[in-house]
């Protein structure tokens, strides 16, 4: 769950359908505003039968609350869809320019927001128009990894980090957008430090704080990749006898 989408669901002006969705939905959001949970779960959490699920979620989307984007298993078929929450500030919604798809949206306040939700709910387009824009659209999160080498090598060092600890960090969302710990690690490695320097912090937090059930807790990216907490760790890595 996350508490800053908690906190930004509560306080948006919506009837009680779309509300109550909205608060299931991040409620089930990561730190990056995303989830995929199944119209099944949203009613248990809502209460709320599942064609008015449906309509909450066509209005949240025309509102530019959410983006809704559909999902596939191996064998092609549909899975829950990906909802992101526009929740002011996320990491996904900074330095943006979008495009109204409704006028008079309350909440838009001169922002302009677009929809990159393939077949939004609110937006149904042909086939070849479809075809089209998908073939076009491009993530901004994603864009780098074609000519950027260093989110290979972020991900390895995720991996690592994951195998050395036994924990389950991931380093993409189900759409292959990259998650906040992996933008954590990548940046150090854009700020100039090498893979060597920040597997060296991981080693050596695992060796200073791997038997100490409290500190432990600690193995984790928004720990250890912090800027400032990273700089320090990396300044005690030969104090380590």
């Amino acid at each position: 769950m996350s508490v800053e989408a908690m906190t930004w669901a509560f306080t948006v002006d919506l009837k009680p359908c779309p509300k109550s969705v909205l608060v299931a939905l991040a409620n089930r959001a990561d730190e990056d505003g995303y989830c995929w949970p199944g119209l099944e779960d949203l009613e248990r959490r809502t209460g709320w039968k599942r064609r008015a699920i449906q309509m909450a979620i066509k209005h949240l989307v025309e509102c530019q609350l959410i983006t809704v984007s559909p999902r596939f298993q191996a064998s092609a078929r549909q899975d829950s869809n990906l909802y992101r929450l526009e929740v002011e500030g996320a990491p996904h919604a900074r330095g943006r320019v979008h495009q109204v798809h409704g006028e008079g949206a309350p909440h838009a306040r001169g922002r302009v927001h677009q929809v990159h939700g393939e077949g939004a709910p609110h937006a149904p387009k042909s086939s070849s128009e479809q075809s089209s824009e998908q073939s076009s659209e491009h993530c901004p999160a994603r864009q780098p990894d074609g000519v950027d080498a260093s989110w290979s090598v972020a991900e390895g060092i995720l991996d690592f980090l994951n195998r050395k600890t036994g924990r389950r960090f991931p380093a993409r969302h189900p759409n292959k957008d990259p998650t906040k710990s992996l933008r954590m690690v990548h940046a150090l490695l854009k700020r100039g430090y090498t893979e060597q320097q920040v597997r060296q912090v991981v080693g050596n937090r695992l060796v200073r704080w791997e038997t100490d059930a409290k500190m432990k807790e600690f193995l984790r990216p928004k720990t250890l990749f912090g800027p400032e907490n990273f700089e320090q760790y990396l300044g005690q890595v030969g104090a380590t006898g």
